[in-house]
């Protein structure tokens, strides 16, 4: 499948460009369970698609204007980029090419303020959310591995001393801002979302209205791209509660490429918890390897509602992989018991009951293992990533 990141900031609105001093400008969606002392890819959603559709502002910021906390994002859609998985578009010309259109949704939207309360309520705790997750891990991970770490020399200790106070600063302002333009203050944004008499007053009611008008204009941009390019995509996971609006009121509970990407994080949280890092490198040849088409038509399989990945699912594929592995041991003694003989033949007696079990036994191996291919590709990947 093809599949859209969405580069934040995009918008047909006058003025939005201006807006590109904080970090996230134009930069693409991150994991937002992954929490790491910098941005991580969404590895397990990069497995799920054969081409990425990437914008070219985004793609040209990444390769030379990132702030470096998106560094491992920008190796990796480089790696991407280079072996061919990376299509660049621009999505700035999409969108002006149908300005008219998005400037009627909008006005559309915002003849319902009160109707995107609830969305926005709930994005914004996704937000806070991620904020204090990543605040966590920064202060158990840097300050105790770091500034509490006695083999520094006092030259190290200074320098981590002025990069805590300054990615300090950043979670601080990370806090209040929401990764969106601050047309209310945020005190003052809970109080007219949580007063619907505030909402009333002119004053409260217009600010609000060009607070929801910077979600919505990125959020029609997005949905416009993704219909123009025919894809599904990729967006922070803040902003889900806006496209579930947008699609319920069609008559559908998920947006393109949402049920997929849920589900191949799901069997990755159920089944290989272990996998928070990839290298590019891995995910490349992940990408190449053919048997990747078994995971993606796993993940087809629970996207239809024929699969749940829960515990019971994980216990009962760690069940039948055991047993196969068992079976399969049992059949290679009997193998080697009866070709013993030939290891007896002078000089070549060894390869060449060596070659005649492989023969025997490799057909065998592959039927049993046929249906788990799945496992065993995601199996092997975790084995070259420990070396």
């Amino acid at each position: 499948m093809k599949l859209l990141l969405t580069s934040f900031g995009t918008s047909h609105l006058k003025g939005r460009e201006i807006n590109n001093s904080d970090i996230f400008y134009r930069m693409p969606p991150v994991s937002m369970s992954n929490i790491n002392q910098s941005f991580m890819p969404d590895y397990a959603m990069l497995l799920l698609a054969d081409q990425i559709i990437i914008d070219i502002k985004t793609y040209d910021r990444l390769m030379t204007d990132h702030h470096s906390m998106f560094g491992n994002v920008a190796l990796m859609i480089k790696a991407l980029y280079y072996e061919g998985f990376v299509t660049i578009k621009d999505f700035d010309e999409t969108i002006k090419d149908n300005h008219q259109i998005l400037e009627k949704m909008l006005s559309h939207d915002l003849k319902e303020l009160d109707f995107w309360i609830d969305p926005l309520k709930e994005s914004i705790s996704t937000w806070q959310e991620f904020v204090l997750k990543y605040r966590e891990n920064f202060r158990n991970g840097f300050i105790n591995e770091k500034l509490n770490d006695e083999t520094s020399t006092s030259e190290e200790r200074e320098k981590y001393q002025i990069m805590f106070h300054q990615l300090g600063g950043w979670i601080h302002s990370m806090s209040s801002m929401m990764h969106h333009s601050p047309i209310l203050s945020h005190e003052l944004l809970n109080e007219v979302l949580n007063s619907s008499s505030k909402r009333k007053k002119a004053q409260f009611r217009e600010s609000l209205k060009q607070h929801l008008s910077e979600y919505l204009s990125y959020i029609n941009g997005n949905l416009l791209l993704s219909n123009i390019y025919e894809t599904g995509f990729h967006d922070w996971n803040d902003f889900e509660p806006f496209y579930h609006e947008k699609f319920m009121r069609l008559g559908r509970e998920s947006y393109p490429g949402e049920i997929e990407i849920k589900n191949v994080k799901k069997l990755f949280e159920i089944s290989f918890p272990e996998f928070t890092f990839w290298h590019p490198d891995n995910i490349i040849k992940a990408l190449k390897d053919k048997r990747i088409s078994e995971l993606r038509n796993l993940i087809d399989s629970a996207s239809k509602g024929e699969v749940e990945f829960d515990k019971e699912f994980a216990n009962r594929v760690l069940s039948e992989v055991f047993k196969i592995e068992t079976n399969i041991g049992k059949f290679r003694n009997i193998v080697s018991y009866a070709t013993m003989p030939l290891g007896f033949i002078p000089i070549f007696g060894t390869p060449i009951q060596k070659a005649v079990e492989e023969v025997i036994a490799q057909p065998m191996e592959h039927k049993k293992r046929k249906e788990f291919k799945w496992f065993y590709f995601i199996s092997e990947m975790a084995r070259k990533m420990k070396y």
